[in-house]
């Protein structure tokens, strides 16, 4: 404090982890000054190219922001890496995602995201639900509920698109994919009953 520090420091990686996420080819710039601590980075990750920036500032509640972008990337990994027993999506996007923050709590995050190839969305959860209809139900109602949930669970898609609003742990996300079988447009909200 009280001097004018405005050092460049750059650091390289060949790969870096965060809990289950891993990116290699990894550039990071860091500066500070009296207000807070900035930082860029560069990546290669899930097949694709990745940056972002993130930045510290040192009031009382140590309020951040970030962005984050991705060109190309599979997101096949991602969502096997996320949630692999509930969502997969093959294919690859583009997204970017900004979001602003203290260190207790997350103020609000909005993102969106563009297929770039054709490609398969399975909703891996409804395979447990197809296990569970009940042997007592008639041959007919066991049919059509299966080819109905066989339905929703698997869809080829040609064209995706999403995006994503967040305040604090409320908010929504839209995915609206279109193929040779139709479309489908799903929205998925979260709501914070604490």
């Amino acid at each position: 404090k009280g001097k004018d520090n405005n050092l460049v420091q750059v650091f390289k990686a060949d790969w870096l982890r965060y809990k289950q996420f891993r990116i290699a080819d990894v550039a990071l710039s860091v500066t500070y000054d009296e207000n807070g601590i900035y930082t860029k980075f560069w990546a290669k990750g899930y097949g694709g190219d990745l940056e972002g920036a993130f930045n510290l500032y040192l009031d009382d509640q140590l309020s951040w922001d970030m962005w984050i972008a991705g060109s190309n990337v599979d997101v096949g990994e991602i969502t096997k890496t996320l949630t692999p027993n509930y969502f997969t999506m093959d294919g690859r996007i583009n997204f970017k995602v900004i979001a602003q923050g203290d260190k207790g709590s997350l103020y609000q995050a909005t993102g969106d995201f563009k297929g770039l190839v054709p490609g398969r969305m399975k909703i891996v959860a409804l395979e447990d639900l197809i296990k569970e209809i009940p042997d007592d139900w008639t041959e007919v109602e066991r049919k059509w509920t299966i080819k109905a949930l066989e339905t929703l669970r698997d869809f080829r898609y040609d064209k995706c698109t999403g995006d994503l609003r967040f305040y604090g742990l409320e908010g929504t996300i839209h995915l609206r994919l279109a193929g040779p079988d139709g479309q489908r447009n799903f929205e998925v909200n979260s709501h914070d009953r604490r």
